[in-house]
């Protein structure tokens, strides 16, 4: 097989919006720059594919047809053999329009340009490689986020308050999955990386691509300055770094390191480990698959929308904005006012009926499931353990956006992964559609 990686800066200019959270932050600084990564590989049948990775928040469709067709233009490789996959990190560019107003399109435009150019760049690097595959486990950086009380209620982050906090609900999933590429005279070249948390440890009006840019640092510092790092966010819809029910807030708030620097090194030591024990070999095994199932977006109720405009009517939503070390300018009751602004949104959607795309590749003995939603983690091991891989990544927030997808339980239980608005709007069995959609892709592979 032959691959080549690459990789081109995507650091958004200062006073651009920084997504993530229900208020607006303009950007004031560069902690770290951000980047988009590329893989690309060819075998000796012609099959083709090319992964990019974009440290930001989500994928706008629009970003991902664009460094399709640029690429196709670029190389004469087909669009559809290339995966845009994102971070999720919650410290990037203005990508995504969750709070009004602030999705910069040229911004988008551009890094959609990137994307297809680092892809070419990999794409005309291509050499000789042998490729290696490990896990490893961590389940020392990563949570569950959602929790029973004991009053009986289900919440979300529910603080550190150890005392008040029943149990977690569910498990998280530890396994740390890597693709190693090598020369054929054993020079790491490259890494991909699967592991499912989220990426928002950083917070603030500075861009920083998380917990994988400190990854990335390490290995350069190992393994050299010229390997490549991408990092796969998995289904970590209700995962976090937060071990509300043992740690204090001042373990993460007062960390020096900061902690997205502490978890990167601790991911770091588990990719290692996996690289250490994964032995590269030639192969020729590489295929792509795209599909898609159709999804309906919920409908509010009368009731809700009658009762979102009235609150509406007495509490009206402006976007505020917030600075880093300063107090929050807001009204106390500024989330519901998003949320009811969101469902009367949402309302108004007047096509329910979607089309959501998945795509699947197969490189050697693992596979890589891109999937456009914020999955719960739940999906992401039921993918696992029915794809018939020895190694299945998950990629989520690949491709496109479609937001939450929860498992039935927590729309049962509710909390913000399932409360109607533009990241949570697609019905409680979208999930299982899409899971099964993956497996039925990924067995094609096989």
């Amino acid at each position: 097989m032959l691959c080549g990686l690459a990789a081109l800066d995507i650091t958004p200019k200062l006073g651009e919006n920084i997504p993530g959270y229900f208020e607006a932050r303009h950007a004031s600084g560069v902690r770290e720059p951000l980047a988009v990564r590329a893989l690309a590989c060819s075998n000796t049948s012609g099959a083709a594919f090319a992964l990019v990775n974009l440290d930001t928040i989500d994928c706008d469709p629009r970003l991902s047809a664009r460094a399709r067709a640029r690429f196709e233009r670029l190389t004469g490789v087909p669009g559809a053999q290339m995966m845009v996959s994102t971070t999720h990190t919650h410290t990037g560019g203005p990508v995504d329009a969750f709070v009004p107003g602030t999705l910069n399109l040229e911004y988008v435009e551009w890094i959609a340009d990137r994307a297809a150019d680092a892809a070419a760049l990999a794409w005309n690097r291509r050499r000789p490689a042998k490729l290696g595959f490990g896990r490893a486990q961590e389940d020392s950086i990563a949570f569950v986020r959602r929790y029973e009380m004991k009053d009986g209620s289900f919440r979300t982050n529910p603080g550190f308050r150890p005392e008040e906090i029943l149990r977690p609900l569910g498990e998280i999933d530890p396994e740390v999955l890597v693709i190693k590429i090598e020369s054929m005279e054993g020079e790491l070249l490259g890494v991909v990386t699967n592991y499912a948390c989220h990426l928002d440890t950083v917070s603030g009006n500075r861009y920083c691509p998380d917990y994988p840019g400190e990854l990335e640092r390490v290995l350069k510092r190992v393994y050299g300055p010229d390997v490549v790092s991408i990092f796969l966010t998995g289904a970590c819809g209700n995962i976090n770094h937060y071990d509300f029910m043992h740690r204090t807030r001042e373990f993460y708030t007062q960390a020096n390191p900061p902690h997205y620097v502490r978890m990167g090194r601790v991911l770091a030591g588990a990719v290692i480990k996996a690289l250490s024990f994964a032995e590269a070999e030639e192969t020729e095994e590489l295929a792509v698959e795209n599909g898609a199932f159709p999804a309906v977006i919920r409908t509010p109720s009368a009731e809700e929308v009658a009762q979102s405009e009235a609150f509406l009517a007495e509490n009206p939503y402006e976007v505020v904005t917030v600075s880093e070390g300063q107090p929050y300018p807001g009204p106390a009751n500024y989330v519901e006012r998003h949320y009811a602004r969101s469902l009367l949104a949402v309302s108004k959607i007047a096509e329910k009926n979607v089309s959501i795309p998945v795509q699947t590749a197969r490189i050697g003995k693992a596979a890589i499931a891109g999937m456009p939603c914020e999955l719960f983690v739940e999906f992401g091991r039921d993918v696992k353990a029915r794809s018939g891989f020895e190694y299945t990544m998950i990629s989520t927030l690949t491709n496109a956006h479609f937001g939450y997808l929860a498992i039935r339980e927590a729309f049962e239980q509710g909390g913000y992964e399932t409360t109607i608005s533009g990241d949570t709007m697609m019905a409680p069995q979208t999930g299982y559609d899409l899971a099964d959609t993956a497996v039925r892709l990924l067995r094609k592979m096989q």
